[in-house]
Protein backbone atom coordinates (compact mmCIF):
# COMPACT_ATOMS: atom_id res chain seq x y z
CA UNK A 1 0.00 0.00 0.00
CA UNK A 2 2.79 2.46 0.83
CA UNK A 3 4.33 2.16 -2.61
CA UNK A 4 0.96 2.67 -4.27
CA UNK A 5 0.36 5.77 -2.22
CA UNK A 6 3.71 7.26 -3.20
CA UNK A 7 2.98 6.48 -6.84
CA UNK A 8 -0.15 8.63 -6.50
CA UNK A 9 2.16 11.62 -6.34
CA UNK A 10 2.52 12.79 -2.73
CA UNK A 11 5.63 12.03 -0.67
CA UNK A 12 5.20 10.01 2.51
CA UNK A 13 5.46 13.17 4.63
CA UNK A 14 2.09 14.32 3.34
CA UNK A 15 0.07 11.35 2.09
CA UNK A 16 -2.89 9.84 3.89
CA UNK A 17 -4.82 7.80 1.32
CA UNK A 18 -5.36 4.42 2.95
CA UNK A 19 -8.33 3.47 5.17
CA UNK A 20 -8.06 1.74 8.52
CA UNK A 21 -8.16 -1.96 9.14
CA UNK A 22 -11.83 -2.90 8.71
CA UNK A 23 -12.03 -5.91 10.99
CA UNK A 24 -15.77 -6.44 10.49
CA UNK A 25 -18.15 -4.59 8.14
CA UNK A 26 -18.62 -1.07 9.40
CA UNK A 27 -15.92 -1.30 12.12
CA UNK A 28 -12.63 0.52 11.59
CA UNK A 29 -10.14 -0.55 14.21
CA UNK A 30 -6.85 1.10 15.17
CA UNK A 31 -4.03 0.44 17.64
CA UNK A 32 -2.33 3.72 18.56
CA UNK A 33 0.42 4.48 21.08
CA UNK A 34 1.44 7.83 22.58
CA UNK A 35 5.21 7.80 22.48
CA UNK A 36 8.20 10.04 23.22
CA UNK A 37 10.42 11.07 20.34
CA UNK A 38 13.29 13.46 19.79
CA UNK A 39 12.00 15.79 17.04
CA UNK A 40 14.01 17.97 14.63
CA UNK A 41 11.92 20.86 13.28
CA UNK A 42 14.23 21.99 10.42
CA UNK A 43 16.36 18.93 9.60
CA UNK A 44 17.97 20.44 6.47
CA UNK A 45 19.14 23.55 8.33
CA UNK A 46 18.01 25.60 5.32
CA UNK A 47 15.00 27.67 4.26
CA UNK A 48 14.74 26.74 0.59
CA UNK A 49 12.18 29.46 -0.18
CA UNK A 50 14.18 32.40 1.18
CA UNK A 51 17.58 30.88 0.44
CA UNK A 52 18.96 31.16 3.96
CA UNK A 53 20.30 29.00 6.70
CA UNK A 54 18.09 28.32 9.72
CA UNK A 55 18.89 26.77 13.05
CA UNK A 56 18.63 23.00 13.35
CA UNK A 57 16.78 22.62 16.65
CA UNK A 58 15.41 19.50 18.30
CA UNK A 59 13.18 18.95 21.31
CA UNK A 60 11.45 16.15 23.21
CA UNK A 61 8.15 15.63 21.38
CA UNK A 62 5.13 13.44 22.03
CA UNK A 63 3.68 11.53 19.10
CA UNK A 64 0.76 9.26 18.25
CA UNK A 65 1.98 6.19 16.34
CA UNK A 66 -0.20 3.51 14.70
CA UNK A 67 0.81 -0.12 15.08
CA UNK A 68 -0.25 -3.50 13.82
CA UNK A 69 -3.11 -5.17 15.73
CA UNK A 70 -2.32 -5.91 19.35
CA UNK A 71 0.35 -3.17 19.45
CA UNK A 72 2.68 -5.09 17.18
CA UNK A 73 5.18 -3.47 14.83
CA UNK A 74 4.67 0.15 13.80
CA UNK A 75 2.76 0.54 10.55
CA UNK A 76 5.11 1.79 7.82
CA UNK A 77 5.04 5.41 6.60
CA UNK A 78 2.49 5.84 3.83
CA UNK A 79 0.10 3.15 5.02
CA UNK A 80 -1.82 5.36 7.45
CA UNK A 81 -0.51 8.86 6.84
CA UNK A 82 3.13 9.53 7.62
CA UNK A 83 3.08 7.58 10.93
CA UNK A 84 6.53 8.80 11.91
CA UNK A 85 5.51 11.38 14.45
CA UNK A 86 3.76 14.71 13.99
CA UNK A 87 0.86 14.71 13.19
CA UNK A 88 -0.52 11.35 14.27
CA UNK A 89 -2.15 8.82 11.93
CA UNK A 90 -5.22 9.77 9.89
CA UNK A 91 -8.38 8.04 11.11
CA UNK A 92 -11.08 7.44 8.50
CA UNK A 93 -14.69 6.43 8.24
CA UNK A 94 -18.05 6.75 6.53
CA UNK A 95 -21.47 7.43 8.09
CA UNK A 96 -22.67 4.24 9.76
CA UNK A 97 -19.17 3.11 10.78
CA UNK A 98 -17.83 2.60 14.27
CA UNK A 99 -14.26 3.76 14.86
CA UNK A 100 -12.57 1.66 17.53
CA UNK A 101 -9.24 2.94 18.87
CA UNK A 102 -7.12 0.84 21.21
CA UNK A 103 -4.88 3.45 22.85
CA UNK A 104 -1.74 2.78 24.88
CA UNK A 105 0.22 5.41 26.81
CA UNK A 106 3.95 4.83 26.28
CA UNK A 107 5.14 8.16 27.73
CA UNK A 108 8.29 7.03 29.55
CA UNK A 109 9.86 10.50 29.82
CA UNK A 110 7.28 12.77 31.48
CA UNK A 111 5.20 9.81 32.69
CA UNK A 112 1.98 11.77 32.45
CA UNK A 113 -1.53 10.49 31.69
CA UNK A 114 -2.66 11.02 28.07
CA UNK A 115 -5.85 10.47 26.06
CA UNK A 116 -7.42 10.62 22.61
CA UNK A 117 -10.36 13.02 22.33
CA UNK A 118 -12.24 13.17 19.00
CA UNK A 119 -14.20 15.91 17.24
CA UNK A 120 -17.02 15.31 14.76
CA UNK A 121 -18.20 11.88 15.90
CA UNK A 122 -20.76 10.62 18.42
CA UNK A 123 -19.82 8.74 21.58
CA UNK A 124 -20.85 7.92 25.15
CA UNK A 125 -19.27 10.02 27.95
CA UNK A 126 -16.83 7.25 28.90
CA UNK A 127 -15.29 7.47 25.42
CA UNK A 128 -14.84 11.26 25.43
CA UNK A 129 -11.13 11.07 26.27
CA UNK A 130 -11.26 14.18 28.46
CA UNK A 131 -9.96 15.07 31.92
CA UNK A 132 -12.97 15.99 34.09
CA UNK A 133 -11.37 16.70 37.43
CA UNK A 134 -12.82 14.43 40.13
CA UNK A 135 -15.35 13.13 37.57
CA UNK A 136 -12.68 11.86 35.18
CA UNK A 137 -13.49 8.41 33.71
CA UNK A 138 -10.68 5.92 32.94
CA UNK A 139 -10.49 7.06 29.30
CA UNK A 140 -9.81 10.64 30.44
CA UNK A 141 -6.57 9.78 32.23
CA UNK A 142 -4.77 6.81 30.68
CA UNK A 143 -1.63 6.40 32.78
CA UNK A 144 1.78 5.34 31.41
CA UNK A 145 1.76 1.65 30.59
CA UNK A 146 -2.04 1.48 30.52
CA UNK A 147 -4.39 0.81 27.58
CA UNK A 148 -7.93 2.05 26.94
CA UNK A 149 -10.32 1.36 24.06
CA UNK A 150 -12.42 4.22 22.66
CA UNK A 151 -15.56 3.63 20.57
CA UNK A 152 -16.84 6.44 18.36
CA UNK A 153 -19.88 6.39 16.07
CA UNK A 154 -19.79 8.03 12.63
CA UNK A 155 -23.05 9.76 11.67
CA UNK A 156 -24.12 11.82 8.64
CA UNK A 157 -23.20 15.01 10.48
CA UNK A 158 -19.66 13.64 10.88
CA UNK A 159 -18.81 14.19 7.20
CA UNK A 160 -15.84 16.55 7.13
CA UNK A 161 -12.32 16.96 8.48
CA UNK A 162 -11.90 16.94 12.27
CA UNK A 163 -9.07 16.91 14.81
CA UNK A 164 -8.38 14.42 17.54
CA UNK A 165 -5.93 15.22 20.32
CA UNK A 166 -4.87 14.64 23.89
CA UNK A 167 -7.44 16.17 26.24
CA UNK A 168 -5.91 14.94 29.47
CA UNK A 169 -4.85 16.99 32.47
CA UNK A 170 -1.78 18.34 30.64
CA UNK A 171 -3.40 18.86 27.24
CA UNK A 172 -1.83 22.26 26.46
CA UNK A 173 1.71 20.94 26.79
CA UNK A 174 1.04 17.60 25.15
CA UNK A 175 -0.84 18.96 22.12
CA UNK A 176 1.85 21.58 21.53
CA UNK A 177 4.41 18.78 21.82
CA UNK A 178 2.67 16.82 19.04
CA UNK A 179 -0.27 14.75 20.32
CA UNK A 180 -2.80 15.51 17.59
CA UNK A 181 -4.09 14.00 14.35
CA UNK A 182 -6.96 14.11 11.86
CA UNK A 183 -10.26 12.29 11.43
CA UNK A 184 -11.47 12.33 7.80
CA UNK A 185 -15.08 11.31 7.22
CA UNK A 186 -16.40 11.06 3.66
CA UNK A 187 -19.68 9.84 2.13
CA UNK A 188 -19.61 6.11 1.48
CA UNK A 189 -20.30 6.63 -2.23
CA UNK A 190 -17.73 9.40 -2.74
CA UNK A 191 -14.97 8.45 -5.16
CA UNK A 192 -11.58 8.81 -3.45
CA UNK A 193 -9.35 11.57 -4.73
CA UNK A 194 -6.40 10.53 -6.89
CA UNK A 195 -4.03 12.29 -4.51
CA UNK A 196 -4.67 13.55 -0.98
CA UNK A 197 -2.63 15.48 1.58
CA UNK A 198 -3.41 16.09 5.24
CA UNK A 199 -1.82 19.35 6.40
CA UNK A 200 -1.60 20.78 9.93
CA UNK A 201 -0.77 24.42 10.70
CA UNK A 202 0.49 24.69 14.28
CA UNK A 203 3.12 26.24 16.55
CA UNK A 204 5.90 24.98 18.79
CA UNK A 205 6.13 27.35 21.76
CA UNK A 206 9.23 27.94 23.91
CA UNK A 207 7.56 26.58 27.04
CA UNK A 208 7.44 23.14 25.38
CA UNK A 209 10.54 23.18 23.17
CA UNK A 210 12.98 25.28 25.17
CA UNK A 211 13.74 27.27 22.00
CA UNK A 212 14.15 31.05 22.29
CA UNK A 213 11.13 31.78 20.07
CA UNK A 214 7.92 30.27 18.74
CA UNK A 215 8.26 28.13 15.60
CA UNK A 216 5.48 28.19 12.98
CA UNK A 217 5.20 24.67 11.57
CA UNK A 218 3.45 22.45 9.04
CA UNK A 219 3.21 18.79 10.07
CA UNK A 220 5.94 19.25 12.65
CA UNK A 221 8.43 20.98 10.34
CA UNK A 222 9.37 24.59 9.61
CA UNK A 223 10.45 26.27 6.35
CA UNK A 224 10.16 25.07 2.75
CA UNK A 225 12.41 22.15 2.00
CA UNK A 226 11.60 20.77 5.46
CA UNK A 227 7.79 21.07 5.42
CA UNK A 228 5.95 18.52 3.26
CA UNK A 229 6.36 19.01 -0.48
CA UNK A 230 3.06 17.88 -1.99
CA UNK A 231 3.53 16.45 -5.49
CA UNK A 232 0.67 15.58 -7.87
CA UNK A 233 0.03 15.28 -11.62
CA UNK A 234 -2.03 17.47 -13.92
CA UNK A 235 -5.46 15.91 -14.47
CA UNK A 236 -5.63 14.32 -11.04
CA UNK A 237 -8.44 14.93 -8.59
CA UNK A 238 -6.62 16.41 -5.57
CA UNK A 239 -7.85 16.78 -1.99
CA UNK A 240 -6.29 18.74 0.86
CA UNK A 241 -7.38 18.18 4.46
CA UNK A 242 -6.22 21.20 6.47
CA UNK A 243 -6.43 21.55 10.25
CA UNK A 244 -5.09 23.50 13.20
CA UNK A 245 -4.95 23.49 17.00
CA UNK A 246 -3.53 26.00 19.43
CA UNK A 247 -4.47 29.66 19.94
CA UNK A 248 -3.93 31.20 16.51
CA UNK A 249 -6.11 32.01 13.49
CA UNK A 250 -4.83 30.78 10.12
CA UNK A 251 -5.69 30.86 6.43
CA UNK A 252 -4.93 28.23 3.78
CA UNK A 253 -3.63 29.49 0.44
CA UNK A 254 -2.31 27.64 -2.62
CA UNK A 255 -0.84 29.96 -5.22
CA UNK A 256 -2.60 29.84 -8.58
CA UNK A 257 -5.51 27.70 -7.34
CA UNK A 258 -9.08 28.03 -6.12
CA UNK A 259 -11.84 25.59 -5.20
CA UNK A 260 -15.44 25.53 -4.07
CA UNK A 261 -15.48 26.29 -0.37
CA UNK A 262 -17.72 25.39 2.52
CA UNK A 263 -20.42 27.80 1.33
CA UNK A 264 -20.35 26.64 -2.29
CA UNK A 265 -18.42 29.70 -3.50
CA UNK A 266 -14.92 29.81 -5.03
CA UNK A 267 -12.17 30.57 -2.51
CA UNK A 268 -8.39 30.49 -2.35
CA UNK A 269 -7.61 31.69 1.18
CA UNK A 270 -10.23 30.44 3.69
CA UNK A 271 -9.97 31.47 7.31
CA UNK A 272 -10.06 28.87 10.08
CA UNK A 273 -9.28 28.80 13.78
CA UNK A 274 -8.27 26.48 16.63
CA UNK A 275 -9.58 22.89 16.39
CA UNK A 276 -11.14 23.54 12.95
CA UNK A 277 -10.64 21.56 9.76
CA UNK A 278 -11.42 22.22 6.13
CA UNK A 279 -11.28 20.19 2.92
CA UNK A 280 -10.27 21.57 -0.47
CA UNK A 281 -10.89 19.33 -3.50
CA UNK A 282 -10.32 20.21 -7.15
CA UNK A 283 -9.14 18.78 -10.47
CA UNK A 284 -5.57 19.85 -11.11
CA UNK A 285 -4.97 21.83 -14.31
CA UNK A 286 -2.00 24.07 -13.47
CA UNK A 287 1.42 22.40 -13.93
CA UNK A 288 4.37 23.99 -12.18
CA UNK A 289 5.88 24.64 -8.76
CA UNK A 290 3.66 26.60 -6.40
CA UNK A 291 3.73 27.74 -2.78
CA UNK A 292 1.13 26.75 -0.20
CA UNK A 293 1.09 28.46 3.18
CA UNK A 294 -0.77 30.27 5.92
CA UNK A 295 -1.31 33.86 4.78
CA UNK A 296 -0.82 35.33 8.24
CA UNK A 297 2.47 36.99 7.29
CA UNK A 298 4.25 36.33 10.57
CA UNK A 299 3.36 32.64 10.40
CA UNK A 300 4.48 32.32 6.78
CA UNK A 301 7.85 34.00 7.28
CA UNK A 302 8.53 32.03 10.46
CA UNK A 303 8.22 28.68 8.70
CA UNK A 304 4.57 27.92 7.83
CA UNK A 305 5.14 27.49 4.08
CA UNK A 306 5.76 24.61 1.68
CA UNK A 307 5.92 23.64 -1.99
CA UNK A 308 3.11 22.23 -4.11
CA UNK A 309 4.49 20.65 -7.30
CA UNK A 310 2.24 19.75 -10.23
CA UNK A 311 3.86 17.58 -12.87
CA UNK A 312 2.55 17.89 -16.44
Amino acid sequence: MAGAAQAAGIPAAAISPTPAVETTPGVREYWIAARNRRWQVSPTGFDDWRGRRVRRQAFNALTYVATEPGFGADLPPGLIGDNRGIPGPVLRGHPGDEIVVHFRNEDTRMRRPHTMHPHGVRYAPEFDGSFMGRYTPPGGAVKPGQTFTYRWQVVEESIGVWPYHDHGEFEMDSTEAGLFGAIVITPRDERPADAEATIWFHHFNPGVTGFNRTVSAINGYAFAGNTPTVRVKAGQEVAFNVLTLGSEIHTFHIHGHRWLGRHGRPEDNPLFGPAEGLRARFREDAPGRWLYHCHVMEHMHHGMVGYYVVDA
